[in-house]
This record gives C-alpha cells, sequence and structure tokens, in this order.
C-alpha cells in the first residue's frame, strides 16, 4: 500500500469512528464514562453476555423492528430507520418464545451465529446512548455505568464495552472500513 492510500484509509477509519464520542485520536482506546439506565419496565429483553446480562427495552426494538423494509431513502434519518430496522429484527429472530420475568431472552452466542451480526450493533447503540440496563456477574442490582473505548486499526475499528474497574471487555465489535 503507498503512502497516499495509507493516509486515505487512516482518514476513512478516523471518519467512520468520529460520530462517537469516544475518539479524540485514532489509533488509541480512548475511554468514555456512559451512565446507564438502572430500571427498565417489563417487557424487555434480555440479552446474555460473557457474564453480563444487557436489558433492553422490548418497546424501542419492537419500535425500530417495525421500520419498513426495501424502500429507497432519501434522508440520512430514512436511511438510519431501514439500519436500525435489519439490526432489530436479527434481535428479534432470536429471542426466546416465553418471557422470564417480564423479559424475552437471547443470547450474545445467538447473535453471533446470524449472518450480518446486526443485532449486535443495535446492542451497541443502546449502551452508547445510555438506554440500556447492564447486571454483572448475577448481581441484582444494575451497573450504574459502563466504560467504552474506541480504537482505530488499519482497516477499521474496535468498539469495547467493559464493566468499570475490569480490563476484559463484555462486548467487542469489529467494523471494516475496507
Amino acid at each position: 500500500m503507498t503512502p497516499d492510500k495509507k493516509l486515505l484509509h487512516l482518514i476513512a477509519i478516523c471518519a467512520g469512528v468520529a460520530n462517537s464520542a469516544t475518539v479524540t485520536a485514532c489509533g488509541v482506546l480512548q475511554p468514555t464514562e456512559i451512565r446507564l439506565k438502572t430500571a427498565i419496565a417489563a417487557p424487555c429483553i434480555s440479552v446474555e453476555a460473557n457474564e453480563v446480562r444487557i436489558v433492553l427495552p422490548k418497546s424501542k426494538v419492537d419500535s425500530y423492528a417495525s421500520a419498513k423494509r426495501n424502500i429507497h431513502w432519501t434522508t440520512e434519518t430514512e436511511r438510519w430507520a431501514l439500519i436500525r430496522g435489519d439490526q432489530a429484527r436479527d434481535i428479534e429472530s432470536r429471542i426466546s418464545e416465553q418471557p422470564n420475568d417480564g423479559c424475552f431472552s437471547v443470547t450474545l452466542a445467538d447473535l453471533d451465529k446470524t449472518p450480518t451480526r446486526d443485532g449486535e450493533y443495535l446492542i451497541w447503540h443502546f449502551l452508547e446512548k445510555g438506554e440500556a440496563m447492564v447486571l454483572a456477574n448475577g448481581n441484582k442490582n444494575p451497573e450504574e455505568g459502563i466504560i467504552m473505548k474506541s480504537m482505530g486499526l488499519e482497516n477499521g475499528a474496535e468498539m469495547w464495552f467493559q464493566l468499570k474497574g475490569q480490563t476484559k471487555p463484555f462486548l467487542k465489535l469489529t467494523w471494516w472500513v475496507i
């Protein structure tokens, strides 16, 4: 790869992650503390992920999932509605039929098996916006906040979500520019 192409790749990577509040320098893990919800009313969706339960409001996921499919978008809002719709349908395709204590269940491992892994990106959206609840290691008391870190890679970037005081992420997503 020529130096000019490397520079263009770096610019594309930084631009791709610039929407995240955590990015101040491409290529460096930059922590951001996110305040989370401490209660989410039933019905909800409980995502089991590496000893952590991520709880999402089912009404909001259902709202995203109801977005029209296969339309030609003309605005950025319409484009994001289509994207969020696909992400929500990915989660809904894997949730349990029977709620447990008002929460329908899905595992992160099951979402990893979907062709696109779109559902994981909707979880990222809820976590980043502080619209999710996280219960760690079987605790009944929700975490008040988590740490989000981003890191630019040569051809993309990673987003890490971890509990405060932990070094291992409970959710790590990679996306590629090229």
